[in-house]
C-alpha cells in the first residue's frame, strides 16, 4: 500500500498485531517515511471490549489515490490570468495611494471581484 499523504510504501502492522508480537495498540498502517511524513492508520475505535484480531486481510480498505486533474481549457487559463491581472491591478492601485493599512483582506477580494466582473464582460 503507497502512504496516502507521500506517496512512499508503508508498514502493514496489523498481522504483527494480530500474532501479538507488536502492542494491540500500534497503528495499522505507517508510512516507512516516519520523519519526512509520518502519516499512520489507527484502527476504528470501538466502544466494546477489546478490539478482536483480524486478519492480514482484513477489513481495511485504503482510500483511492486522487485521480488526475485534467488540463485547463484555453478560455480558463485567460480567466485565470484575467483575474490576477485584476487582482494586481487592485493591489497596485491600492499601494500607489499609500493605502495598504486601510483594507482588509475582505475588502480586497471584493474590489477584485468587482474588477474582475466587470472586465470579464466586456
Amino acid at each position: 500500500m503507497q502512504c496516502v499523504k507521500c506517496g512512499n510504501d508503508t508498514w502493514d502492522n496489523r498481522a504483527k498485531k494480530a500474532a501479538g508480537s507488536m502492542s494491540p495498540k500500534a497503528p495499522d498502517f505507517a508510512c516507512k517515511d516516519k520523519d519526512g511524513c509520518g502519516w499512520v492508520q489507527w484502527p476504528p475505535k470501538t466502544t466494546k471490549a477489546p478490539a478482536r484480531q483480524v486478519d492480514s486481510q482484513g477489513p481495511f480498505v485504503p482510500p483511492a489515490a486522487p485521480q488526475p486533474q485534467p488540463e485547463p481549457s484555453s478560455r480558463d487559463v485567460l480567466i485565470q490570468e484575467l483575474f490576477w491581472d485584476s487582482f494586481d491591478a487592485v493591489l497596485a492601485g491600492i499601494s500607489k495611494r499609500k493605502l495598504v493599512d486601510a483594507f482588509k483582506p475582505e475588502h480586497l477580494a471584493s474590489l477584485t471581484a468587482t474588477l474582475f466582473i466587470q472586465r470579464s464582460k466586456g
